[in-house]
């Protein structure tokens, strides 16, 4: 949509202040949703990772305490 607004323009409109100040503030608002929408999404699968671990760790553990169950009762 920016570059399109961009192309639109004649060189004499390009080369003003006020187009060339649109064009920075735009598309650095757009650079800015762009960070955002994907630190969202990284934060959310590094949550979800998290999880998966912490639930991996839970079972290791089990793992672990039925295995000393069993060596005791070989004993």
């Amino acid at each position: 949509m920016l570059l399109s607004w961009w192309d639109v323009l004649t060189d004499v409109e390009k080369a003003g202040t006020d187009a060339i100040s649109k064009l920075i503030e735009t598309g650095e608002s757009i650079i800015a949703d762009e960070r955002q929408a994907w630190q969202a999404t990284a934060n959310r699968l590094a949550t979800a990772s998290r999880g998966n671990e912490t639930e991996g760790a839970d079972k290791s553990t089990e793992k672990s305490e039925d295995m000393a169950t069993s060596t005791t009762r070989l004993e």
